[in-house]
């Protein structure tokens, strides 16, 4: 049965790229494919190896995608298998590897869209939400193989907005901080490998600021360095045993 649903499938690609036009003959221009009249193209297009075998399938509508977005590898298995709506993505997304393995699925909960994405291996990547089809809103995180927070951002209508955090690959916390628009802003922390703090830093609307301390891993003093106007005014630093080493002052 297998067989037979399989050899089906191969003779309804290989009528796909006799019958259809072939995508090539068709010109896109922001998000919208035109054929060599410059009109609006309605229908399906396909793209094909020289033997046949389809490599793109495409339904079309007034010139957007409406309807199925199918691409295929040269073996005829799915590479890409989404849904879209007056050329927006609105229904399944899902993405393979060569090796059938799935790569990345997109689905909608309530006004965003979900993306989560694989390693060739199987092993979770990234997990990310957007707004739109491209524009990040809310978390991105990404994983290590053992599955442990790489890191985690947010954002807000395409910039990192909010807490962020970066772990070490032991899984203890690396960096954490802040974004507000785009920039930097708060307080930032900085861990060894140990979880011992390593640093504090201070922003504010992307600009440093205040007084910044660095340590050793032994917790003393390693650094501390005071901003104004964004620029270093004062630096002293110390050795592991607490003895002055350098020392810089604009005064």
């Amino acid at each position: 049965m297998k067989l037979l649903i399989s050899l089906l499938f191969l003779s309804f690609l290989w009528t796909s790229c006799q019958k259809n036009v072939d995508c090539a003959k068709l010109h896109e221009t922001d998000g919208t494919y035109l054929n060599k009249k410059g009109i609006p193209f309605t229908g399906i297009c396909t793209q094909c190896t020289p033997e046949g075998q389809v490599t793109l399938k495409m339904e079309l509508k007034d010139g957007k995608r409406h309807g199925e977005f199918l691409r295929f590898f040269p073996d005829g298995k799915p590479g890409l298998i989404s849904e879209y709506m007056d050329g927006v993505q609105t229904g399944i997304y899902q993405a393979y590897f060569s090796n059938g393995k799935i790569k990345e699925k997109r689905f909608k909960k309530d006004s965003i869209f979900v993306a989560v994405s694989w390693l060739e291996n199987g092993s979770l990547y990234s997990i990310s939400e957007e707004k739109g089809d491209t524009v990040f809103h809310g978390r991105m995180a990404y994983f290590n193989t053992d599955k442990s927070v790489q890191s985690i951002f947010r954002y807000k209508n395409g910039a990192k907005d909010g807490t962020f955090a970066i772990c070490h690959e032991n899984g203890k916390m690396n960096y954490t901080g802040s974004y507000k628009n785009d920039l930097t802003d708060g307080v930032w922390l900085q861990f060894f490998e140990s979880g011992k703090l390593k640093g504090i830093e201070v922003y504010d609307k992307g600009k440093r600021t205040g007084t910044w301390k660095y340590f050793h891993e032994n917790g003393k003093l390693f650094s501390r360095i005071i901003f104004s106007n964004n620029r270093i005014y004062k630096k002293t630093e110390w050795d592991e045993n607490g003895n002055k080493t350098d020392e810089f002052s604009r005064e």
